[in-house]
């Protein structure tokens, strides 16, 4: 199915309610400006394609506003199960540009604590310029990968929005793709490392190695109130779900599965 490009720019202006689009000159970065004076940053594009990049990158950053910012058309969201309150502290692990870490920032306000963490340094950097630029106060933006140690990694790189350290799920979008070496860390470390000792809600994005996630929060599992995870990729037949459904029952969490989410909360 084609969309109108034009057609769908204008609409989105009125339907988002959008102030101001523009971009950056170097490095070419698209921008849009809701009329509550937030800034939504997205990918720079190629500078010998400079006309049409702008253009397309300005579409390409207001659909990531619908589906990312505003969640529209989604049926399950990462809060689905969670009601935020002023003063959470959410960790996201997979933040890729940071529009969902914004809507949570906004949400938990200036008592609380949003954690953003992304592994793709190019994601990263469009990341941490949305946060500084819309809620300095409250955020924090982290540029590794998460896993069940420390140490570096190789991990396949599609495009900016498929990543991991799944070959097999990154072939199932794309034919080609890049290999790149990933500072690794895990959540025991990260969260002790920014003075985190509870957890109201953890969301893990990681295309595959949610459960290598979980592997690496010996320490910290206990803390974490709830959980939100993207588990839609099953290993050579078996439930991924189930795996992790598995491991959160067996270290005290209630759990409800809504495809192709996991939800749980802490039963202390």
């Amino acid at each position: 199915m084609e969309i109108d490009l034009n057609s769908y720019l204008n609409n989105s202006i009125d339907r988002f309610r959008i102030k101001k689009i523009g971009y950056l000159p170097k490095p070419c970065m698209p921008f849009i400006t809701l009329e509550d004076d937030l800034v939504f940053y997205g990918m720079p594009g190629k500078k010998e394609k400079i006309l049409d990049d702008i253009f397309t990158g300005i579409v390409t950053t207001i659909k990531d506003l619908e589906f990312r910012y505003f969640q529209y058309n989604r049926k399950v969201k990462q809060h689905s199960k969670y009601y935020y309150k002023p003063g959470d502290v959410v960790v996201e692990l997979g933040s890729y540009l940071g529009y969902y870490s914004m809507y949570v920032a906004k949400q938990v306000g200036p008592t609380g604590k949003v954690i953003s963490v992304e592994m793709i340094p190019e994601n990263f950097a469009v990341l941490k310029l949305n946060l500084a630029t819309n809620y300095a106060e409250n955020t924090i933006a982290i540029n590794r990968g998460v896993h069940k140690e420390k140490g570096v990694r190789t991990a396949y790189l599609g495009c900016n929005q498929i990543a991991g350290f799944r070959e097999d799920v990154i072939t199932r979008f794309v034919p080609n793709f890049d290999e790149i070496s990933v500072e690794m860390d895990t959540v025991d470390n990260i969260l002790h490392e920014n003075g985190v000792s509870v957890v109201d809600l953890m969301i893990i994005q990681v295309n595959g190695n949610e459960i290598d996630v979980l592997q690496g929060m010996s320490k910290s599992i206990q803390s974490v109130r709830n959980f939100a995870i993207a588990a839609p990729y099953d290993r050579k037949g078996m439930d991924h779900k189930k795996i992790i459904s598995d491991y959160l029952i067996k270290n005290g969490f209630d759990v409800e599965v809504v495809s192709p989410w996991v939800f749980a909360r802490c039963r202390n």
